[in-house]
């Protein structure tokens, strides 16, 4: 299975350098977090408000900070298990790009059509999501990229994290719809500049 974790610490490392990346940013500001009383979330959360007022660094910044320790590890253990595969099928550039993108796409979900707009977001949910709705993309477009065991184990999750979704009041369902959908169309684009070898996007992923 795709899914499955055998490599040692040390290859992990260096197999999956941006991942790695990924989780030691966001531990690193959760421990400064836990020094700053509770403030980081309403200085680098995302809202509609604070975004139309000008504060347009949250589009990438709410993506690191975490509402306690609960919703890190949750969403850093979702990475650590999700994304390996994808950054081994789309290389570190590729990946990065995946990552970023669906950061922005998911906090404007929540900016352009937020109900309230005050409430202040934050979490790597929506990339979690949007690793999902890529993999949601090779189950029913490019099965040969996914075996079946863990195709039918995504399936699960997906199914789980959107009745968990939907169930718990203090989730974002903007933002992991956000994600989901960012990340199920950007699987075509970024596959194909990777298949096409004259994509004139071809030096921007190499």
């Amino acid at each position: 299975m795709i899914l499955s974790r055998n490599e040692t610490f040390k290859e992990y490392l260096s197999l999956y350098p941006v991942t790695c990346l990924i989780v030691a940013a966001n531990t690193l500001v959760m421990i400064f977090s836990l020094s700053a009383d509770g403030g980081l979330t309403q200085r680098g959360g995302i809202s509609q408000s604070a975004f139309l007022e000008g504060e347009y660094y949250r589009l990438v910044t709410y993506s690191f900070i975490h509402n306690g320790f609960s919703h890190y590890f949750m969403n850093m253990t979702a990475t650590i298990l999700l994304a390996p595969p994808i950054e081994r099928i789309l290389g570190k550039a590729r990946y990065f790009l995946l990552f970023a993108l669906s950061v922005i796409l998911s906090g404007l979900a929540i900016v352009l059509l937020a109900i309230n707009v005050n409430l202040m977001n934050a979490g790597e949910s929506g990339f979690g999501y949007a690793l999902l709705g890529y993999y949601f993309y090779l189950i029913l477009f490019d099965k040969r990229k996914i075996d079946p065991g863990s195709a039918k184990a995504i399936m699960v999750l997906i199914a789980a994290g959107w009745i968990t979704t939907f169930i718990f009041s203090d989730i974002s369902i903007l933002g992991h719809a956000g994600g989901f959908v960012s990340g199920f169309l950007l699987a075509p684009v970024l596959q194909y500049t990777q298949k096409n070898g004259k994509h004139p996007f071809k030096r921007l992923f190499t």
